[in-house]
């Protein structure tokens, strides 16, 4: 008896060592052994592994739930990055359908919505979060790691979202109507640069609006946008030819009276010949006299309007002016100087000036004749130098 109780009691052990000997490999919360085609699980997260992987949870009238996943990267925070920004980007999708705005992380585990109102407003509206993370490591080829993210966002929150979008989009919408209205005004007077910055303006409110904005007259954000659009195309070919076209303004003054006859017609044709010679157009037609005078005068912002509103991008002005000093031996002198400044009509900028240094002329018998030769003699030497310093400007 005692024999036989020692052999059962040896191969007791025996049994209780093998079983020992050929049980599975430990996992992190004792989970069953996972093989995904040659990789083993070795660990993974904390729990049992949760249903919401296999297939993510509904959307329901209180919660949406944005699941992301990740396989076979090469650590755990590089997989769980990844499946973080795959649910985000799903949460992102969702959204786009019919709000614009940007999701970024709050820095608290949460991530908010920055929506864009008006050209000086920005909005924030908070809610979404990750709620539940399951990370997974394998081998098998090496070490590998898949991780699970799934991220929630309130309806009540979604629902406050679209519904501040649709006021951003009235206001942006309003705004944009307000733009495209005045950038009108602009292309019937021929400012074309300044309708083009307008409407620019208007397209880039417009953009992002998803569904389209009723408005007041009929119209809504879609016609609105298209019209803008078509308006923006004649407004940049209007300021294109307005780049390359020029308003001369001439002013000529005989002994510091002004003189409007055959001198300043003198000077208007040559310059004009000049400027035409490199490729430039000219406007025709003069400014009223309140324009000349603010040109004249050197009000640079005036002075782009008045040319703008010819249609011109470029505004050049000649002051020239002869002055009667001496008569030696019989002899006439008079000198002439002036100034010479160039004007971009789509900012106001002089984008050249010159001062005319003195030019000579005399002559044997009369004053005119000194001034004739002068007023000539500057033109050609003094106000050519000038002109052709000013096209290498633009």
């Amino acid at each position: 008896m005692r024999v036989k109780l020692s052999l059962m009691t040896l191969l007791l052990s025996l049994a209780m060592l093998s079983l020992a000997c050929g049980g599975g490999r430990a996992v992190s919360g004792g989970s069953k052994t996972k093989v995904k085609g040659d990789r083993e699980r070795i660990s993974h997260s904390d729990g049992v592994e949760p249903m919401w992987i296999q297939e993510c949870p509904a959307r329901t009238d209180h919660l949406l739930p944005f699941c992301g996943q990740t396989h076979k990267m090469a650590s755990e925070k590089m997989a769980c990055s990844a499946a973080t920004a795959d649910a985000i980007g799903k949460l992102r999708r969702f959204i786009g359908q019919k709000v614009s705005a940007k999701l970024e992380a709050d820095g608290q585990g949460g991530y908010h919505f920055s929506m864009a109102g008006t050209e000086s407003e920005a909005v924030t509206i908070r809610g979404a979060w990750e709620s539940e993370r399951w990370a997974e490591e394998y081998d098998g080829g090496g070490r590998t790691h898949d991780c699970y993210v799934m991220i929630t966002y309130p309806r009540i929150e979604y629902d406050r979202l679209v519904h501040k979008a649709k006021e951003l989009a009235q206001q942006r919408a309003s705004k944009a109507g307000a733009l495209h209205a005045e950038a009108r005004g602009f292309i019937e007077e021929g400012r074309h640069a300044e309708a083009a910055t307008l409407l620019n303006r208007a397209d880039k409110l417009l953009v992002d609006i998803g569904d389209a904005v009723q408005l007041d007259g009929g119209t809504n954000t879609k016609l609105l946008h298209e019209q803008i659009k078509a308006d923006l195309a004649i407004a940049s070919k209007g300021a294109a030819e307005a780049g390359s076209t020029v308003l001369v303004v001439v002013s000529v003054t005989i002994d510091e009276k002004p003189h409007k006859g055959k001198y300043q017609k003198l000077v208007r044709n040559t310059v004009q010949k000049w400027l035409s010679a490199k490729g430039l157009k000219i406007r025709p037609g003069g400014l009223n006299k309140a324009q000349v005078e603010a040109v004249l005068g050197g009000d640079r912002q005036a002075a782009a309007q008045a040319a703008a509103s010819k249609g011109a991008g470029l505004l050049m002005v000649v002051e020239l002016n002869s002055e009667f000093r001496t008569k030696e031996e019989g002899t006439y002198h008079a000198y002439g100087s002036g100034e010479l400044r160039f004007i971009r009509t789509s900012d106001g900028r002089e984008i050249y000036t010159s001062e005319l240094v003195e030019e000579k002329g005399s002559h044997p018998f009369n004053k005119k004749g000194a001034h004739d030769l002068a007023l000539k003699n500057s033109l050609k030497r003094t106000v050519k130098q000038a002109v052709d310093a000013a096209l290498t400007k633009i």
